[in-house]
């Protein structure tokens, strides 16, 4: 049996990942909410939850406007919700701003400060 290939991987975890955190997150919503919690905060709850998934859809083609988007969502789902310990979107939405060894606009890496040193020592 033939393993999928990198490229199969990557295209099935952007399709999951925003799915898999938007239902945690509404599910997080569902569990919070009881019947002494106002209807306002858990309509706005399952909005901001709604938001940060559907945001990190683009995660990959606008990564600095996801990251403001799910950040800032991601403060008031936490205002509203303080149980929830780790910001699961605000993590996949940071590590998508790192660049990739195959991304063509990440250009080449800096070099390590020790590495500079070394050029520098050795001309």
């Amino acid at each position: 049996m033939r393993r999928p290939s990198r490229a199969t991987l990557s295209r099935l975890a952007e399709v999951l990942v925003p799915w898999a955190v938007g239902v945690l997150l509404f599910l997080t919503v569902v569990d919070w909410a009881d019947s002494e919690t106002a209807a306002p905060a858990v309509l706005l709850a399952f909005a901001l939850a709604i938001v940060q998934g559907a945001a990190l859809w683009w995660r990959r083609r606008r990564p600095e406007v996801v990251t403001a988007i799910v950040l800032a969502a991601g403060l008031g789902f936490q205002l509203l919700i303080p149980e929830v310990v780790l910001p699961f979107a605000g993590f996949f939405a940071v590590g998508s701003l790192a660049p990739r060894p195959t991304d063509a606009r990440a250009g080449p890496r800096p070099p390590s400060p020790r590495a500079a040193r070394r050029r520098a020592t050795a001309a």
